[in-house]
């Protein structure tokens, strides 16, 4: 749990953004464990998914790990709401992070990764006495892209002064909308608010400097309900599945 906290303090921009000083090493903030949601399909999500029991072989998690007690205030469902891209039949092995805005509307920042949700990969804060220092120790080389609307709006800018110069490709597609490539025009672009925001449909009117983020899981999950179960590879079940398997 302290290390969740360590984790999810180092992660949230809005308490950057708030200058907020960071609690004293050994602390906990229940106000910002409280913001930490773990996306993990239940076994009633994998046994009815469109491949049944074998979509969650790509999803190796081991009952020591997930059955831990202090994880169950943190998990939700996968996919429980408006299932607009048919993420409820297909559960995957994806590791996705991100933060919504306070009124859950807009992302702001998302980390499509390979690193684990554990201290190997993620790193843990340690006191190097030797040097008099604290520092970051992994144990695992991973790779990741992190996205925000900063990166998209530089990335944006890049591509139209170098289509200006005649140094970029012949066809230039901006992750953001592009009105003009005169200097005037360019420096308002430069001011304007790029936002990332959810996909939540074709029928949802979406704005102009609007980034859609296709997302794996619902952006404002669902809290397990009291008779979830965590799904994990070495479960044993008797429920059988589309295709008359069972767990186990």
């Amino acid at each position: 749990l302290k290390w969740l906290h360590e984790f999810a303090s180092s992660m949230d921009v809005q308490a950057v953004r708030s200058s907020l000083q960071p609690l004293a090493r050994g602390t906990t903030s229940s106000a910002l464990l409280d913001k930490v949601k773990i996306v993990w399909p239940t076994v009633e999500e994998v046994r009815t998914a469109a491949a049944g029991y074998a979509a969650g072989g790509p999803i190796p998690g081991r009952m020591k790990n997930v059955d831990k007690p202090f994880l169950a205030r943190f998990y939700h469902r996968w996919s429980a709401g408006t299932d607009y891209m048919k993420k409820r039949s297909h559960p995957g092995h994806i590791k996705t992070f991100l933060q919504l805005s306070p009124d859950e509307k807009e992302v702001e920042w998302c980390l499509l990764t390979s690193h684990n949700l554990s201290t190997a990969a993620l790193g843990q804060i340690q006191n190097n006495s030797s040097m008099g220092e604290r520092i970051l120790f992994t144990r695992h080389w991973e790779l990741g892209v992190l996205v925000t609307p900063d990166t998209l709006r530089n990335a944006t800018l890049v591509e139209e002064r170098l289509s200006s110069k005649g140094e970029g490709p012949k066809r230039v597609k901006s992750v953001a909308p592009c009105r003009s490539k005169t200097t005037g025009e360019a420096e308002q672009q430069q001011q304007s608010r790029i936002r990332m925001v959810p996909y939540e449909g074709m029928d949802k009117e979406y704005g102009p400097d609007d980034v859609i983020l296709p997302l794996p899981f619902d952006a404002a999950p669902t809290r397990y309900r009291s008779h979830d179960i965590p799904w994990a590879v070495d479960r044993k079940g008797s429920l059988p599945d589309a295709y008359g398997r069972i767990l186990g």
